[in-house]
């Protein structure tokens, strides 16, 4: 293999954020470097669940999941800047079900963010997530 070569498909693998992505998916929890629980309790009706900004610096994908025992949304949102918010990706919730949601970075910062039905909670987990670049 030539050195230009060489140089070109370290270029592509620098260049393209996709391919931070390990093979095979991301089923195992041993291929994201952080995770934290936002929230683990029970949770009133018409409640938001917000979970701390993270600067995603060389993250390449973000995962939020939440257990609940009443429905509800879970929302990932994204920012340039940590002020100002836009829902990247949303999801509707189901009681007593495990719901997750994922996306690539694309931004500084994420979070995710439940927002929680009319009726209380009585069991509430919430989670994040985040995968480096290979």
């Amino acid at each position: 293999m030539t050195i230009k070569k060489l140089i070109l498909i370290t270029l592509l693998l620098t260049t393209i954020p996709n391919l931070c992505r390990a093979e095979g998916g991301l089923s195992g929890d041993n291929k994201f470097s952080y995770q934290s629980t936002i929230k683990s309790t029970s949770l009133s009706a018409n409640i938001y669940s917000t979970g701390t900004a993270i600067n995603t610096g060389d993250f390449c994908v973000y995962r939020a999941e939440v257990y609940t025992t009443a429905p509800g949304t879970l929302a990932i949102q994204s920012s340039l800047n940590g002020t100002t918010w836009q829902d990247a990706a949303t999801v509707a919730v189901s009681s007593e079900t495990v719901t997750s949601l994922e996306i690539d970075v694309t931004t500084a910062k994420v979070r995710s963010v439940y927002r929680n039905g009319s009726s209380t909670s009585s069991t509430f987990r919430h989670t994040q997530r985040l995968q480096k670049h290979n």
